[in-house]
């Protein structure tokens, strides 16, 4: 695409070979910095992303047949330690499940619950992230749905099509 880009900026106008007037080089150079402002975004909002392809990763093994999901806990992990998680993340994932921040839910006892209610839940957990490479990463994760069922996985992340997509747990072990 840079390549269209800079071609199009020194390309000769129809007919008598006069340069492209100014305002079209104006016009791409705008282009240019528009493009590049939401490259900015999009590395602000790489962790949040790649947090939320684990999280709705883990959410789909929950699922009922008849595709309903029970309330769910979320936790983030960060070098800070662990805690609810922002806003926006919450708003991403609300968008397919009933969220709640871990906060808001009682993790003692039999079974994790909403602590409001005591209506059964599950705890999702997601973090932290060591980025194997600019457009990889592997995120460690937890889920916990009663006792007996709960986990620590490792997932791999991976930024496709502009979008990040977890893969799956890493089996990490001998080899077969």
């Amino acid at each position: 695409m840079k390549l269209v880009l800079i071609a199009f900026l020194f390309r000769r106008g129809p007919g008598d070979g006069e340069p492209v007037r100014r305002w079209r080089r104006v016009a791409v150079i705008g282009a240019v910095a528009v493009l590049a402002g939401l490259g900015v975004a999009q590395r602000t909002n790489r962790a949040e992303a790649v947090l939320a392809a684990v999280l709705l990763y883990q959410l789909g093994q929950f699922a009922e047949p008849d595709g309903s999901l029970p309330p769910v806990c979320v936790e983030i992990v960060d070098p800070r330690g662990a805690g609810d998680p922002g806003s926006r993340l919450l708003r991403r994932m609300r968008r397919v499940a009933d969220v709640r921040r871990i906060s808001e839910c009682s993790v003692a006892g039999q079974r994790p619950t909403l602590s409001s209610t005591g209506e059964a839940a599950v705890v999702l957990g997601a973090g932290p992230i060591e980025w194997t490479g600019p457009d990889e990463a592997r995120v460690r994760a937890r889920y916990v749905s009663s006792p007996t069922s709960f986990a620590r996985p490792v997932y791999r992340v991976v930024l496709e099509r502009r979008r990040w997509v977890c893969l799956g747990p890493i089996i990490e072990g001998t080899p077969l």
